[in-house]
């Protein structure tokens, strides 16, 4: 969280003697290789990772070093010089480089000097002579502090918090957090040398000439290095008290990495004595990192793993160490991949709780262009990822309760474990266009925010608060079966592919599916399961990574994409799967993807719609392109650019993840040039606009869906099962990986048939029609464990409309082949009727007898309409809803215009009438077959002959129509 003072420091560094200059030319290998990938090739500062760094890279040209021991006029001595490169600036990001030998040392430090003209026909200077320290008390520095004006950057008690910050480019660090923030030394006679230095390229000036005796600045670096030094204790102690209110042990983490010791002798290959062979853990990030551990591979695994590479043994060398540097219980307090993958201090809170100091950003902050090549969406994963779905799980958690009336619909929200989002309501990632348009939306109340989710209450609380154990057991469930997917925990290995890491490993570190390592690392020979294929990180993610969780390791559904060859990181982009920082209470409000973000319209390509196309907030004007490096990149419906999306002229391509260009099916291309595929096609897509301006693809695209009618629930709680929410947190130090906590409640399920049906039809959150399937019905029995029952009777939401709820359709299910028109126009079902309700029943039923058990089917019973329903209580339903109308899961409206089911989200809603009016034709035969046996129907017969197949009756009507629209007529 924040370095410790290293093993030398910068001032201990006492070169026995400086061999003859070396010529540059010689060196300058060398400076390419372990110099140049911050400060740059010429040595200007702007070297390729010089952007990612919390502290930029000093300016080598300019001759302005922070660290020196000669006065602010003068150039650093050569020795100076040394000391940088074998000391590092460990604060500042900068690694040692002490393992290298000391003529090499040498060396860079001539290479250095060629790179500025200050150091061009200038004598050497000699060091300040500070002189012996005079018997000062660290309280005699206080008035010298506020009379220097320190505090106005540092702030009154040194935590860097002071008036003037705002106007810095470079913020003061936080002196109170210990010796390990001084680049310089903390040491009295370090903290002098500072004050009479200065640190030329940063505020810091030099008080050699601020009128102040040499003897109150000896008491002003008294009171500095004093403040430091008790600082540092009071910053242990805040961190102890922070675990100890999670309920976990272990000492914070305040040690730097490795990069900034130096290796007990000069050969020492730290991990790789052990684990030779072990792969790169990134084609990138592997040079990267041994940049930052001074050219060392064999302690680069600090950076990410802490531990000790030069440990002695392998208990030494395990000491402390970081298993899983993904793990969001590492990530959360700044540690991990959010040393890296983090703005500096962005994380202020972790799980609600407020951290002692802001972290993250320790060693930079990297900004990603896999999927985004702006990078606008590429930086903050650290603080985006816990407060996403994948891992908060705030729509599965919050509506298993709402969609059964424990709580109000639309929340309050829970989630699998507390998440705060403290930045407020600005994106922390996503282009301007992004944020302008969630600014809009949230503003217009489309989208929604959550500023806090609890945690989902298990059986035991869950019961007080619902009133009976069986309502209590909802939530039990869930915590049992549902959440073994969220981030914060590993879930659920063994067979079937379900090995898997936790947090960002979760994705990005690839698992077989027997859960076994094919590593070349020797210590890892013979390892039973639950290791990664191989010790790499990808950001290439293939679709039997994802499938360890969205298909619990089986078999993908039949997607058209997937069978032509895309995985599922070629559509779902950074924002989809990390979200943007803020919390959003359901999926459909953060995955921000949509069909014709590629294909676009009948009327118009993709660049020319508006961002926020499909919803009901759109910007004005077209969304066009973004440009980088020649290429045109499209961007998605919210305004992000899209990597592997590219613009060619008129054309559209996707650059798969295995680099295979496929061209992309544009539908303004098929109205220009009438190629659609069928004449129901054109229909419904180029002839009928309304189509495409009230209907999602999905609603067309996936023409039939899986459906379950609900499931039978047993809740033993005399037994016990794994509580996933539970055992995500148990553990001893945040840094170890969980344990598993079983609790009372063991759930068994007996799900009815499930069926390939057409599904009903609603209106989702972008107020466009798309298919609904139902979900989330239970039928549940708790037993405790004295063996009493309690059962989940008939429940209502907040609306007062039963439980059945249903939700809009968005599944992975897309096919080439669309839905028939007549499956929508002359469809009961569709429309939101039911089943069987056709238009010659009255518009509000009679009342229908009790539904009667099927013979022979224990359990299961039938409706009024002879359509096996939903086996829930047997007692009447309530609220004004029949019976047969409640447990007849499709029935969602009745004729009336009366809404008798609950849709998941309360901007849902089922089709209204006039909607419902102009969809359907059912009956539309009676139009002309009421003619039958007259004599304008055998005229008619006469003219365009018996039509004894449907294409034959297709022609004859559309040549009768025909001819009554001809003109004249």
């Amino acid at each position: 969280m924040v370095p410790r003072a290293p093993a030398r420091p910068w001032s201990s560094w006492r070169p026995a003697s400086r061999p003859p200059p070396v010529d540059p030319r010689a060196t300058r290998p060398a400076f390419e290789r372990h110099c140049a990938p911050c400060h740059g090739e010429r040595g200007d500062g702007h070297g390729d990772l010089a952007r990612f760094l919390r502290a930029p890279p000093a300016d080598l040209t300019t001759g302005d070093f922070a660290l020196r021991s000669t006065s602010p006029d003068s150039p650093p001595a050569d020795a100076d010089l040394f000391r940088t490169i074998s000391a590092g600036i460990p604060p500042a990001g900068m690694p040692s480089f002490a393992q290298l030998p000391e003529a090499d040392r040498w060396a860079l430090v001539d290479y250095v000097k060629s790179l500025s003209p200050a150091f061009l026909g200038e004598p050497a200077a000699a060091p300040l002579d500070l002189g012996a320290e005079p018997p000062v008390r660290p309280e005699e520095g206080a008035s010298i502090y506020r009379a220097a004006g320190c505090a106005s950057c540092h702030g009154d008690g040194g935590r860097g918090d002071g008036s003037a910050v705002s106007d810095l480019a470079e913020k003061p660090p936080d002196l109170t957090l210990g010796p390990g923030v001084f680049e310089g030394g903390a040491t009295r006679r370090d903290v002098l040398r500072t004050l009479l230095t200065g640190m030329p390229g940063t505020p810091m000036p030099s008080y050699a000439e601020a009128g102040f005796s040499r003897r109150q600045l000896w008491a002003l670096a008294a009171y500095v290095s004093d403040l430091a030094n008790r600082g540092r204790g009071d910053w242990v102690t805040r961190w102890r008290r922070f675990f100890g209110g999670l309920g976990l042990a272990g000492a914070p983490k305040g040690d730097d990495p490795p990069r900034s010791r130096p290796p007990p002798f000069p050969a020492a290959d730290g991990c790789l004595r052990c684990h030779e062979g072990i792969e790169s853990i990134n084609a990138k990030m592997q040079p990267v990192l041994d940049t930052m551990a001074g050219g060392r591979r064999g302690a680069s695994c600090a950076l990410c793993h802490d531990g000790d590479p030069d440990g002695p043994d392998e208990r030494a060398a395990h000491r402390n160490l970081v298993a899983n540097p993904g793990s969001l219980w590492v990530v959360g307090l700044g540690e991990g991949c959010a040393r890296c993958h983090a703005t500096a201090g962005s994380l202020s809170t972790f799980q609600g709780h407020p951290l002692p100091t802001a972290v993250g950003g320790r060693l930079m902050s990297v900004v990603s262009r896999t999927d985004d090549p702006t990078g606008a969406t590429g930086g903050a994963h650290a603080y985006r990822v816990p407060r996403g779905l994948m891992a908060a799980e705030l729509g599965k958690a919050t509506n298993s309760l709402a969609a059964n009336g424990l709580i109000p619909k639309g929340g309050p929200a829970v989630a699998d474990v507390p998440v705060d989002d403290p930045d407020g309501a600005s994106p922390a990632a996503g282009s301007e266009a992004y944020k302008s348009w969630v600014s809009l939306a949230l503003d217009r109340g489309f989208l929604r925010r959550v500023a806090w989710a609890d945690v989902i209450p298990a059986a035991p609380a869950g019961s007080r608060q619902f009133e009976g154990l069986a309502r209590g057991a909802v939530g039990d469930m869930f915590r049992k079966d549902c959440a073994r997917c969220h981030l914060w925990d590993r879930g659920w290995p063994g067979a079937g592919g379900r090995y898997r890491s936790e947090g960002c490993s979760a994705c990005h570190v690839l698992y077989g599916d027997d859960g076994r390592s094919r590593s070349h690392d020797p210590t890892l020979a013979g390892e039973g399961p639950g290791h990664p294929l191989q010790h790499r990180i990808t950001a290439t993610i293939p679709s039997s990574q994802c499938a360890h969780c969205h298909w619990r390791g089986g078999g993908y559904y039949s997607d058209l994409h997937y069978k032509r060859g895309l995985e599922c990181q070629d559509c779902h982009d950074s924002v989809d799967v990390h979200g943007d920082g803020n919390v959003y209470p359901t999926m459909h409000l953060q995955v921000s993807i949509a069909c014709q973000d590629c294909h676009g319209t009948a009327r118009a390509y993709p660049w020319e719609l508006p961002v926020g196309y499909g919803s009901p907030v759109q910007l004005p004007g077209q969304r066009g392109v973004v440009r980088v490096d020649g290429i045109d990149h499209l961007l998605s419906s919210r305004g992000n650019a899209e990597a592997r999306w590219v613009r060619r002229g008129e054309t559209a391509l996707l650059i798969s993840l295995d680099g295979r260009e496929r061209p992309i099916p544009l539908l303004k291309d098929l109205h220009l040039r009438n190629a659609w595929s069928s004449d129901a096609a054109r229909v419904a897509m180029d002839a009928i606009p309304r189509h495409e301006e009230k209907l999602e693809c999905l609603a067309c695209h996936v023409p039939r869906a899986v459906q379950c009618q609900g499931c039978h629930v047993e809740s033993d709680f005399g037994k016990k099962a794994i509580d996933w929410v539970a055992s995500a947190s148990a553990r001893r130090s945040p840094f170890e990986p969980a344990g598993r906590v079983e609790t009372p409640g063991v759930e068994t399920f007996a799900s009815s048939p499930h069926a390939l049906v057409e599904p009903a039809l609603g209106v989702d959150l972008n107020g466009r029609v798309t298919g609904l399937v139902p979900g989330c019905l239970l039928s549940l029995r708790a037993r405790d464990a004295d063996g009493g029952v309690d059962r989940l009777g008939a429940t209502f939401t907040s609306e007062g409309l039963p439980s059945a709820t249903l939700a809009p359709l968005i599944p992975h299910q897309v096919n080439r082949e669309a839905r028939s028109c007549e499956s929508c126009h002359t469809s009961s079902m569709a429309l939101g009727y039911g089943v069987g309700r056709h238009r010659d029943e009255p518009p509000e039923p009679a009342p229908v007898p009790e539904r009667q058990p099927i013979p022979g089917e224990e359990g299961r019973f039938i409706g009024a309409h002879g359509v096996t329903m939903f086996p829930g209580p047997s007692s009447s339903a309530g609220g004004g809803i029949e019976a047969s109308d409640r447990f007849d899961v499709n029935r969602l409206v009745t004729r009336a215009g009366r809404q008798i089911k609950s849709l998941a989200d309360p901007g849902e809603r089922p089709l209204s009438s006039q909607e419902r009016n102009v969809t359907e034709r059912e009956g539309i035969c009676l139009a002309c077959h009421r003619l039958s046996g007259t004599p304008a129907w055998a005229s008619a017969v006469r003219r365009f002959g018996r039509t004894d197949t449907p294409e034959a009756h297709d022609r004859a009507v559309g040549a009768l129509l025909e001819q009554l629209l001809r003109p004249g007529r």
